[in-house]
Parts: C-alpha cells; sequence; structure tokens
C-alpha cells in the first residue's frame, strides 16, 4: 500500500476498500467518513486535495473505513444525521432518519397552514427529527414527543438542545398514549411497520445496527397503525388531525384502517420516488 500523506490518497484508499466490499455509495460514504475525521465539508477532498493528514487521521479514517466495511451505517460512524436541512445526533438508540419522513413533515406544516397554534403529538419520536423540525418550521405550534425508550427520549432530547429547541418540545416516556392527559389539533406518526417475514430481507446496515423495536411490527407490520388510528380519537380535538408513514405497500390499508375509525377527508400523498408514504385523516367535527 502506498504511504498515505495527503487527503486525496486518504480517499483513494477509502472509497476502494467501501467499493470492494460492495458499498453501493462507496463514493458519498467515503467523503463523509474523511470529512468527519478531518472537520472540513464533504466536497473539501475536491478542492484541497494535497491537504496534509497526519498519522493519526490515517489510523482514524482506516478504522472507520473497516467499521463501515463490516455493515455500520456511516451516520451512527460519524453521529450525524441530516432531516429538513436541519443536523441531528443519531445512534444506535434511534432510527437515522430518511428523506421520506420529509413528506411527513411537510403534510404536516400544510395543515398547520390553518391553525399555526395548534397542539401536536409526536408518538414515536425516535431521534426528534419529526417534533423539533415541526417545532423549527412552524415556531407558534406547541409539540409534545412521546417514546417508549428512555434512551430514544435522550437522543431526542439533545437533538432538542442541538437545535435550539429544548423549550419548544415536551419529550413524555409513553407506550403510545398511555402517559398522556391532554388533547390535540394533530397526531403525526411513524411507527414501526416492518413486517416480522421482512425483517431477514432488510440490509445489513438496518438489520443489524437500527433498533428493532423501533422497525418490526406485529399483524403484517399494521399492529401500530390500528392501536394509534383507535387510541387517537380519545385524544384528538374536533376536526384534528392524524399523519402515518407508512411502508411502500402499506398506504391503502392504513387508509381502511383510518376508514374503519370514523377518519374523514383521508389523502394518501405520494414521496419523492412516487411511492404512497403519508396516509392523512381528519376527525368528525
Amino acid at each position: 500500500m502506498e504511504e498515505i500523506k495527503t487527503a486525496a490518497q486518504l480517499y483513494r484508499y477509502m472509497k476502494n476498500q467501501l467499493k470492494a466490499s460492495g458499498i453501493e455509495d462507496f463514493d458519498l460514504e467515503s467523503r463523509i467518513l474523511l470529512s468527519y475525521v478531518l472537520k472540513e465539508e464533504p466536497f473539501f477532498v475536491y478542492m484541497k486535495p494535497e491537504k496534509p493528514v497526519s498519522e493519526e487521521d490515517v489510523q482514524k479514517a482506516m478504522a472507520l473505513t473497516e467499521k463501515r466495511k463490516e455493515g455500520v451505517p456511516s451516520r451512527y460512524l460519524t453521529r450525524k444525521a441530516y432531516f429538513m436541512d436541519f443536523e441531528f445526533y443519531v445512534d444506535e438508540n434511534v432510527l437515522i432518519p430518511r428523506q421520506d419522513t420529509e413528506v411527513l413533515v411537510q403534510k404536516a406544516l400544510d395543515f398547520l397552514k390553518d391553525n399555526p397554534k395548534a397542539k401536536v403529538l409526536d408518538i414515536g419520536t425516535g431521534s426528534g427529527c419529526i417534533a423539533v423540525s415541526i417545532a423549527l418550521l412552524n415556531p407558534a405550534c406547541t409539540v409534545d414527543a412521546t417514546d417508549i425508550s428512555k434512551e430514544a427520549l435522550a437522543v431526542a432530547r439533545k437533538n432538542a438542545l442541538l437545535n435550539g429547541a429544548e423549550k419548544r418540545v415536551r419529550f413524555i416516556e409513553s407506550d403510545l398514549f398511555s402517559g398522556l392527559s391532554d388533547k390535540y389539533d394533530m397526531i403525526v406518526s411513524n411507527p414501526p411497520y416492518i413486517k416480522p417475514s421482512e425483517f431477514l430481507t432488510l440490509q445489513k446496515e438496518v438489520r443489524c445496527h437500527e433498533p428493532v423495536l423501533a422497525l418490526v411490527a406485529d399483524e403484517e407490520g399494521l399492529a401500530f397503525y390500528r392501536r394509534i388510528a383507535k387510541e387517537a380519537k380519545s385524544f384528538l380535538n374536533d376536526g384534528g388531525f392524524l399523519l402515518f408513514e407508512t411502508g411502500y405497500d402499506q398506504a391503502r390499508s392504513v387508509y381502511r384502517i383510518m376508514e374503519e375509525e370514523g377518519f374523514t377527508f383521508l389523502e394518501i400523498t405520494k414521496d419523492y420516488n412516487g411511492i404512497e408514504r403519508v396516509v392523512s385523516g381528519r376527525m368528525n367535527e
């Protein structure tokens, strides 16, 4: 192996290692990991290819490369993810925020235009990305966020503080609605929805590193939709909204569940890839 003295040489080494191990987006992930090590922006390697790197930098980058080859997601290695243009801390106690979930937040924001001072509840907050983003992008509303996991709530609180929303979001340890007594104008949730039969087909990065508690649900992945849709009626004000993120093939089933529970003005919204991703409805006034 060539002696590594510059950022370009280290980048080339990391990229070749990740490519050889079958990492699909080896170029981007190499830049993400290298920029983390060198405390630079991801595109810096194109701008400063001759930037000197220390032996300590080389060893740290190589160690991260090995962990990524073993299947650890790069976002967990850097402890950093981006959602709605905000930065979030992530670790293996929470799911890594996905771009698909931004559609849920955007749909919520669209509804909040008519009631900006609404009281919003985020069920199963995880990293807090949904609750914090809504609080930041619609500053007039108040937001409560629940999770059954103490560890996830610790991450969510950290992210509220990181983004200056610590006074805007109240975090509550709760199994769905069990720890709540208030009523809300909107409830949003990205609940666990992976079918147990599909769990072993997930990518190694997801299957082996992201929290199973936040991924898998019984009843063919629909258990939490049924529970939340049924119980939400006792926690929504008249005319309040319920919004779900759904799995790639679940929107129609969730639509029917909400319809059976009496929600009206039901709507399915597609994500950026054209997949039916968000189901929304309204409590009868």
